[in-house]
């Protein structure tokens, strides 16, 4: 009987440290989703977004642009978009082995026109350009979400760190799941005075249209990786030359996917349409 007792500790032991999860180098292409917004049935642009697990809930991740088609710093309608998002669709793996993938459209805002998803303002009262949904993920798909534990929460502007940018570049999508690598470093903030706290990072590869978005990873020595921010896809103010894109840190979202919780936002349920 104790031999048996022992057999189940070690199980439980087992499965719970089943629920730990490292992010590794060779399989971040797993965790990059398309996105597309629109509203009446149609879909007007592409982007990347991810998804973050907190507690019993999941957050799906993007940048504001991308979730509204609208500017951040005017909150109207981006110039070249035909209309702003009352809806999102992400595209998700099935369970099964299959080219028919399925994809779900999630409402922006409630019967009430109250918005569904969280934004954060900059002191000077610009939108921070990230927003969070929290939605339920479909049981018939491949849930691939990153969790707290993989998330690098600091704000620290260090040049040379090894960071990996993964999207879906055009809104590239041929019935397979191939999202887009780019790997570059970070570059020092050349604006700021040092030890100031910054929202963005500065990397010293330029991104591609449809990657704002995409979670920006750092690549550590022994082949783990850190979710460190997203791709914002402009440099933002540094002078550098060597900066040629910029991401938001990670921890801005988090403070809005902490705060969706306290609030207990409901889970937006997404309903089924026609994969493009």
């Amino acid at each position: 009987m104790p031999n048996k007792l022992f057999l189940i500790f070690i199980l439980i032991l087992s499965s719970c440290g089943s629920n730990s999860q490292h992010l590794k180098s060779d399989s971040l292409i797993n965790y990059s989703y398309l996105i597309s917004g629109g509203n009446n049935g149609q879909y007007f642009d592409n982007g990347s977004c991810f998804i973050i697990n907190y507690k019993d809930k999941y957050y799906l991740v993007t940048n504001f642009h991308v979730l509204t088609a609208k500017s951040p710093t005017t909150n109207k309608k981006l110039p070249n978009i035909k209309d702003t998002n009352t809806v999102v669709a992400v595209i998700f793996r099935p369970i099964h082995d299959s080219l028919i993938f399925n994809a779900f459209e999630y409402q922006l805002f409630g019967f009430d026109g109250s918005r569904n998803y969280s934004i954060s303002l900059l002191s000077n009262q610009d939108i921070l350009d990230i927003s969070v949904l929290p939605i339920v993920i479909p049981d018939q798909v491949i849930k691939h979400f990153i969790r707290i534990e993989d998330i690098d929460s600091t704000s620290r502007d260090s040049a040379g760190v090894s960071l990996d940018i993964v999207g879906f570049p055009n809104g590239a999508f041929i019935n397979q799941w191939q999202p887009y690598e780019i790997r570059g470093h970070s570059v020092e903030d050349t604006i700021l005075p040092p030890g100031t706290i910054n929202v963005n990072f500065y990397f010293d590869v330029p991104t591609i249209r449809g990657m704002s978005g995409s979670p920006i990873y750092s690549i550590l020595p022994d082949g783990k990786s850190k979710l460190l921010g997203i791709s914002q896809a402009t440099k933002e103010h540094n002078d550098s030359t060597a900066a040629k894109a910029s991401g938001i840190y990670i921890r801005y979202a988090l403070d809005l996917i902490k705060s969706s919780y306290n609030a207990n936002r409901p889970s937006i349920i997404g309903k089924q349409i026609p994969s493009r």
